[in-house]
């Protein structure tokens, strides 16, 4: 898997996966399942949240500030999806 999610590797090539089962966190396995659905991949990268030089998010508030300063095209935070234009 490391020639198809790269990303998750760390620079000793290991890699610390996490599964989800349906039954332990619904809303989670949901997210994963649509992703696979649309791009045949079930698997989703789960990183630190923060900008270059800026403490980790650890609020909502904080949240939107750096999906509102940085790069991202969406965010979902609390049962909500927010795209940018």
């Amino acid at each position: 898997m490391k020639e198809v999610v790269s990303a998750v590797y760390h620079v000793d090539g290991t890699a610390r996966p996490q599964t989800v089962a349906r039954d332990e966190n619904p809303t989670w396995y949901e997210l994963i399942k649509a992703f696979k659905d649309l791009t045949g991949e079930g698997i989703i990268l789960n990183t630190s949240f923060n900008l270059a030089g800026e403490p980790l998010v650890e609020t909502p508030s904080d949240a939107l500030k750096s999906f509102a300063l940085g790069g991202l095209d969406a965010i979902y935070i609390q049962g909500w999806i927010i795209k940018k234009r």
